[in-house]
């Protein structure tokens, strides 16, 4: 693993996803289809990461754009809902550093 995917592996297992009402059960959430998604995709960066890791022969690459597609459905359902600013903002921040560790995955 590279010198800057290790620095952006470690930031980004550092942020706890934004997905506490999703997680908490909280179904009436105006985020919670959004939080669902994202909890989805932070477990799949995280077991591409693991395999990375661990030498797997995966196709990281292609494997890592379809996270990329998955992550801009979520930009856009983000973009679709009424949530208060601050808490739109912490879940864009994450989004964004997801973005740059799979843009880095995929870059190979």
């Amino acid at each position: 693993m590279d010198r800057d995917l290790s620095r952006l592996w470690f930031r980004w297992r550092r942020i706890a996803p934004p997905v506490e009402r999703f997680r908490a059960g909280d179904w009436r959430a105006v985020s919670y289809d959004v939080e669902c998604a994202i909890d989805h995709l932070a477990g799949s960066v995280a077991a591409l990461m693991d395999g990375l890791a661990s030498g797997r022969e995966w196709e990281f690459a292609t494997l890592a754009a379809h996270r990329l597609c998955d992550l801009e459905r979520i930009e856009g359902m983000l973009g679709a809902i009424d949530l208060d600013p601050a808490d739109k903002g912490r879940i864009a921040a994450y989004l964004a550093d997801t973005r740059a560790l799979l843009d880095e995955i995929a870059r190979g």
